[in-house]
């Protein structure tokens, strides 16, 4: 899901906000962080810096349990306070909020359908939260490289370039995939 020559194309160009967005949402899509990881090690290779000072601010820690809320608030946060404190703090949140709903559908007995249909729904409702996030990317930064006022009326004056326009049609599909995988209204998303 990571897409490298996107991420590489914000390194050469140090977008910054794009890096710590792309680095976020990846910790909803890949809750093994390996994605993350692997986008830090880019990163350190392109010299770029992505941390923020963590002396500049007090990290609040709520304590268990934790609940989704949390999560958003936090995945909220992070793009402005980008430490590696609050990468960990982050990471242990979505291992608990996330996977301990996995964990505790393994000792129901009926575990391959109730386990297959909640790893779904939570898989279909990040790679939804990554896809939107990932398109609203492509159309801010097509905004912010052109100046192009996207006011009601305005829409009509975007000139997109080929890739970003299949992009966000790749991305448009694959939430309308993901919306009908939740509702259940595709023959193999009885969820």
């Amino acid at each position: 899901m990571l897409d490298i020559e996107l991420f590489e194309e914000a390194l050469r160009k140090n977008n910054i906000i794009r890096i710590r967005l792309m680095m976020k949402n990846s910790l909803l899509y890949d809750p093994s962080f390996k994605s993350f990881d692997e986008m830090e090690k880019l990163a350190e290779e392109y010299k770029v810096n992505i941390w923020q000072d963590s002396a500049a601010e007090v990290l609040i820690k709520r304590d268990k349990p934790w609940t989704i809320d949390d999560v958003n608030y936090e995945l909220t946060a992070i793009v402005s306070h980008f430490t590696k404190e609050r990468i960990v703090y982050l990471k242990d949140l979505i291992t608990d909020v996330y996977c301990s709903d996995i964990n505790m559908n393994r000792n129901i007995s009926n575990y391959n359908k109730k386990y297959k249909n909640n790893r779904n729904k939570v898989n279909y409702e990040s790679k939804l939260i990554s896809n939107f996030l990932n398109m609203q990317i492509l159309i801010n930064d097509a905004r912010r490289d052109k100046s192009i006022n996207l006011s009601a009326d305005a829409w009509q004056n975007i000139i997109l370039s080929k890739r970003v326009i299949n992009n966000v049609k790749k991305y448009a599909c694959e939430i309308i995939h993901y919306c009908d995988q939740l509702s259940g209204s595709e023959e193999d998303g009885n969820i």
